[in-house]
């Protein structure tokens, strides 16, 4: 949440430094969370696309930290479409639900083409190991 008691200009330099680190515009760059910190100081969490920003500023507005983390927003653009959409099918029909309900956890990359996909729904839990062209090798629950 946005606190009011932090300073304008507080949250103006934390976002004008993040625009011009990630090479966004401001309009696009969300501040997720701000708190004063000691007498004068303030921490303010920003995002914009993947990126997240932790800005340790000044009341007058001196930065004396900026830190950068990309939020890989759990890695799905490393793993083909295709690969993700036949796990989900697949275990779809093992749990007798939708695809559109189960989550991807995490994915990573096995060796030149193949994956690891972990799968949630509700109370099944699935990991999946397949080819970049969706053919699939392993589902196992867990």
């Amino acid at each position: 949440e946005t606190d009011n008691r932090v300073p304008k200009t507080v949250r103006r330099v934390c976002k004008g430094e993040a625009s011009s680190r990630w090479r966004t515009r401001p309009n696009d760059i969300r501040i997720s969370k701000a708190k004063r910190v000691g007498r004068n100081d303030y921490i303010v969490k920003l995002s914009a696309r993947n990126y997240r920003g932790k800005c340790e500023v000044s009341g007058s507005g001196h930065i004396y930290q900026f830190q950068t983390s990309y939020a890989n927003n759990n890695a799905n653009n490393t793993v083909p479409r295709e690969a993700l959409r036949s796990c989900k099918r697949r275990a779809a029909s093992k749990w007798g639900i939708r695809p559109d309900r189960i989550r991807t956890v995490r994915t990573r990359r096995l060796g030149r083409d193949d994956y690891n996909v972990k799968l949630s729904s509700r109370n099944y839990r699935a990991d999946c190991e397949v080819s970049g062209r969706g053919r699939i090798y392993n589902l196992s629950e867990y």
